[in-house]
């Protein structure tokens, strides 16, 4: 069963970093085009509204981002690899003990 486990928890963590990659929104936002900066130089709110939606369309045009599968499997992957650390080392002292005795 812990090797299941731990095939599962490999298996969702490469799903995680394929879907995450290097595409996170905020970096996209702040590094990429420094909308924080551009932003305050804006003067009315309906041109920092325009501004913002201007560069979420070209991002979704360039990048695919799926928060949601990838924040999703990230928790499942976290989750099945600390059971499986859990399970091993239970597994690895009940083993040992019997070895002693």
């Amino acid at each position: 069963i812990t090797i299941v486990l731990l095939v599962f928890g490999l298996i969702f963590i490469l799903i995680t970093l394929i879907l995450h990659g290097s595409t996170m929104s905020y970096d996209l936002y702040q590094y990429v085009y420094g909308l924080d900066c551009k932003l305050d130089t804006l003067k009315s709110q309906e041109e920092k509204d325009n501004y913002k939606m201007n560069i979420t369309q070209e991002i979704n045009r360039h990048y695919i981002i799926r928060h949601d599968w990838a924040t999703g499997l990230e928790i499942i992957a976290l989750i099945l690899s600390s059971f499986t650390l859990l399970t091993q080392i239970i597994y690895i002292f009940s083993i040992h003990r019997n070895q002693i005795g």
